[in-house]
């Protein structure tokens, strides 16, 4: 055999190399790997993760979803495939959104960046911006027909042309207090069916990408109506309690975290289990609802939970009761000054025509109690005004309770007022109350089933 000339070899160099560009723009995780070799080759579980996003730019699928821990680096990873693509097709347009402007600038601002690489430039020279289109939140390369690279927070108005190649929604949820918020996360679906998608040509394919917060929000309604072609979810913790990913997050550091987050905030942050699924005292789609006008000839009755520092809100509920099932017809939830919530109370005392009133009177309830029962003989009232010290365990008798009230409460599907903001904060208690910021409205209802039990043989 005989050796091969110089000129032989720096042509076969030449080869090898054209080869390697080649497989670069063909395979997605080989590019990553060139990009930023120290950032993927320490995670080589993104590997499953582009192999899915390029399945989706060859039209495998249409509709996709991932879902890792925090420093996993999904978003970089959607960074770097949005230049994969626009490398491979300068032409493509692709929408992106984030939870917030700020940051979807901030990802939109990185990729024009990288556009102008030395290592983008070498795998695809023809891949250059439009320097009459660079705005921001939107900018083209020289190929664009329409739109390059379209960005905007979630909720918020998206302008410009629509996205034919691909449409990303990059963690639309902002946090736990947004999960736990059912307007919030309302507007966040009706902003997804309405602007989201009125930016997307027909056929442009989906990729979600977030933490699995809530089975409301936009990745637990389309997993709920199994919209997806294909998920990939990856809890921190393997189920021998060992980290995932050492190199990332070590087991200790998650133990740590494990022990003080609020068990459902752990759940869906590090574990991609919803908020529903464990830790939290009163999950939503376990309680019983109602709507309208409860026509039941019983009495209201009353229970108030009052503020106890600046922060905390005046608790008050109102019910009727049938046999077990207690109506929670009404709500005074608010964080208000004293003089202003006394004359609240009592309108709402005298316009539901309360029988009895029982007022929690460990602090401030007291003085409280006195001068709501001064502003009913006022007003002409009937209202019997209690008083009751708590001395019991708060945890304790929450969870005690909790039960009684998932089987026997009925609230409003039909919520307006101060009702939302109450709703809102009791599904978002945990089990843990030392670990809850506000248990307000727990702690009233926690009144109102103790209340109810203890009464329910004297029919009020």
């Amino acid at each position: 055999m005989h050796d091969l000339n110089t000129e032989a070899l720096d042509e076969l160099e030449i080869l090898l190399y054209y080869e390697y560009l080649d497989t670069l723009r063909n395979d997605f995780w080989k590019f990553c790997l060139y990009f930023d070799p120290d950032f993927f080759e320490e995670r080589p579980f993104l590997k499953e993760c582009a192999e899915l996003f390029q399945s989706v730019y060859e039209g495998t699928y249409k509709k996709v979803s991932i879902s890792l821990p925090p420093r996993y680096g999904k978003s970089y990873l959607t960074s770097i495939y949005c230049l994969w693509v626009l490398g491979n097709n300068p032409s493509a347009s692709i929408l992106r959104t984030s939870c917030t402007v700020t940051l979807a600038n901030k990802f939109s601002y990185d990729i024009r960046g990288f556009v102008s690489d030395p290592r983008t430039l070498e795998v695809f020279p023809d891949l250059k911006l439009a320097p009459d289109k660079a705005a921001i939140g939107a900018w083209n390369t020289t190929e664009s027909i329409s739109v390059g690279y379209l960005s905007g927070g979630a909720g918020s108005t998206i302008i410009g042309f629509g996205a034919e190649t691909i449409a990303i929604c990059d963690d639309t949820v902002k946090d736990v207090e947004m999960a736990m918020s059912e307007p919030q996360l309302q507007k966040l679906w009706e902003w997804f069916g309405g602007m989201f998608r009125s930016r997307k040509e027909k056929g442009c394919p989906e990729i979600h990408i977030g933490t699995r917060w809530s089975r409301r929000d936009v990745i637990g309604k389309l997993e709920g109506t199994k919209e997806f072609d294909k998920q990939i979810i990856i809890p921190a913790l393997t189920k021998d309690n060992k980290s995932f990913c050492e190199d990332i997050i070590s087991t200790e550091d998650l133990l740590i975290q494990k022990r003080n987050l609020p068990t459902a905030i752990f759940e869906a942050e590090y574990q991609q289990n919803p908020i529903e699924a464990k830790g939290l005292l009163y999950p939503r789609d376990q309680l019983n609802y109602f709507k309208g006008k409860v026509n039941i000839d019983t009495p209201v009755i009353s229970v108030v939970d009052v503020a106890d520092t600046g922060s905390d809100y005046l608790s008050a509920i109102f019910a009727k009761t049938d046999g077990n099932k207690v109506y929670v017809i009404d709500v005074l939830f608010t964080q208000e000054s004293v003089e202003t919530t006394e004359l609240a109370l009592t309108a709402k005392l005298i316009k539901h025509n309360v029988s009895v009133c029982r007022i929690e009177s460990n602090n401030a309830g007291r003085i409280f109690a006195l001068n709501i029962k001064a502003l009913i003989k006022s007003q002409n009232g009937t209202t019997e005004v209690q008083t009751r010290v708590t001395k019991t365990n708060k945890e304790a008798r929450m969870y005690l309770t909790s039960s009684y009230v998932i089987n026997n409460f009925y609230f409003r599907s039909d919520a307006q007022g101060n009702y939302i903001p109450y709703f809102s904060q009791l599904v978002s208690t945990f089990k843990n109350v030392a670990k809850n910021i506000h248990d307000d409205a727990a702690d009233s209802t926690t009144m109102m089933a103790e209340y109810v039990k203890n009464s329910l043989m004297h029919n009020w």
